[in-house]
């Protein structure tokens, strides 16, 4: 029913726009009392509209209000706001009435005063909208000073949010355009026209392009960093020029990150094998600067791929506890751990920063135990001599006033390896053995966290401890293991 009803309108139209083409009566008047009615109700049933939603669009106003009223009608935002000058407000009523948005914002702007347009541009995106928004900017009507005032903001404004990640709602540029044009009527053909968005500059010509590349790599979004330096590397016609390396380096970062420790691996082998080949030295690629740094970092996979290949058959396995016991399968682990750990307490993310350093303060106490011997995994009690298990029992006394029942011994975790390794008086943990105490209250809250078995919130000073406690451990063990940091593009 409605295809057959859209059908009818468009077969009404063409009847209405045959009568202004002719010539026989006043064209104006025709267009305006037969066809612009029709064209109205075709843009209405919504088969002119744009499929991406909008949350404001914005319209500047010449002396052809209904090329405006086809914008909004196509764009459908629910809030439109329109820059109009003394002349062109006489049509804000027909707009209104024929539009009908929900919410209808006039501001009076100068014709010839592009800076009005950029000061308006700049206040409605920042107090009209919030930064998750879409906004929709729409150049059909109005002087040359206002759409190309509007135009340029809108790819200024976008382009301050792709590139420099400015807190800024996303922007895009259209105007009603017509795919026929009657010398006739000296007009669109009615029912032609349809809505054309405007291609950014700082996009068509890619000036921006390596910049946004870049900027996403610095600011560790690898996987973004990879897929912006991957379409500059097609459009260059270079498959081994930088841009593809680049990519390939974001891309292990990104899958390293994201604990695909093979994938990375992968990635980051067939580039360190790249770099030291003849052919890149030869043809003096960039990246080779970082070559050193880049094996060490496949080094640092290679070990972590070798822990995680020895206990698939299980914690307890010999092959298992021997990587445990290898400061360098253990340290390429726990590198990775204390970068991302390192970057969620930058972005003050409490809960992701608690998991990280409390994953990898376990993992420095499942080293150190096996160190002495002891898989924490399947620790048996058994193995301790007298003495030892006697000043286990002492110092649970202090941590757990008095009451050494309340720690389960058939589960040694986090707090239980600490307690057997100060009792086997090792030297690494004596500096922090008097801290116990405190260390059992940030284990019974990290316990009732929201993403482990409770639904409170980390307090910044628990993770600020749990991070003290996690480098005044590791600092004696991972001295010969280099830090992760991605190298710097050059």
């Amino acid at each position: 029913m409605e295809s057959a009803e859209r059908l009818g309108i468009e077969e009404r139209l063409k009847k209405a726009w045959r009568e202004v083409e002719k010539g026989d009566r006043d064209a104006r008047v025709v267009y305006q009392t037969k066809v612009w009615p029709l064209l109205l109700d075709l843009w209405k049933s919504g088969r002119k509209s744009l499929d991406a939603h909008f949350d404001l669009s914005v319209h500047t106003l010449g002396t052809s209000p209904e090329a405006t009223i086809l914008a909004i009608l196509g764009i459908r935002a629910p809030k439109v706001v329109i820059l109009h000058t003394d002349e062109t407000e006489k049509y804000l009523e027909k707009i209104k009435k024929e539009a009908d948005p929900k919410v209808l914002i006039p501001i009076r702007v100068e014709k010839a005063e592009v800076f009005d347009i950029y000061r308006h541009a700049k206040r409605i995106v920042t107090e009209e909208m919030d930064s998750k928004g879409r906004v929709a900017f729409d150049i059909t009507s109005g002087t040359k000073a206002m759409t190309a005032g509007l135009a340029a903001a809108g790819f200024y404004i976008q382009a301050l949010r792709e590139l420099k990640d400015a807190v800024l709602p996303e922007i895009r540029v259209y105007y009603v355009d017509s795919e026929r044009y009657s010398t006739e009527a000296r007009r669109p053909v009615a029912g032609s026209e349809r809505l054309v968005e405007l291609i950014s500059p700082f996009v068509a010509l890619d000036e921006l392009a390596e910049e946004r590349a870049r900027a996403a790599y610095k600011a560790f979004n690898f996987a973004k960093a990879a897929r912006e330096f991957e379409e500059l590397n097609q459009q260059a016609y270079e498959y081994e020029g930088d841009y593809r390396l680049y990519a390939q380096l974001s891309a292990a970062y990104a899958r390293w990150l994201s604990f695909d420790f093979e994938g990375a691996q992968k990635k980051l082998s067939g580039l360190v094998q790249f770099l030291a080949s003849p052919k890149a030295k030869a043809k003096d690629v960039k990246l080779r600067v970082h070559l050193d740094t880049l094996q060490k970092q496949l080094d640092q996979l290679n070990w972590i791929l070798s822990l995680q290949s020895s206990c698939k058959q299980g914690r307890c396995a010999e092959d298992c506890f021997k990587q445990i016991n290898d400061v360098k399968a253990v340290g390429g682990l726990l590198r990775t751990l204390e970068f991302l750990g390192g970057q969620a307490w930058e972005k003050q993310d409490l809960v992701m920063t608690a998991l990280f350093y409390y994953r990898s303060l376990e993992l420095v106490i499942q080293h150190l135990m096996a160190r002495r011997g002891h898989n924490i995994h399947c620790f048996n009690e058994a193995n301790l001599d007298q003495a030892t298990r006697e000043k286990f029992v002492e110092l649970a006394r202090k941590v757990f006033d008095d009451d050494p029942k309340q720690f389960d011994s058939g589960r040694y975790g986090l707090l239980g390896g600490l307690l057997f390794l100060a009792a086997l008086d090792d030297p690494v943990v004596g500096s922090i053995a008097g801290k116990l105490k405190q260390l059992r209250a940030l284990v019974e809250a990290r316990n009732e966290a929201v993403l482990i078995h409770g639904y409170a919130m980390p307090s910044k000073s628990h993770v600020k401890s749990l991070k003290s406690f996690y480098h005044g451990l590791s600092k004696n063990v991972l001295t010969s293991i280099p830090r992760f940091s991605p190298v710097n593009l050059p």
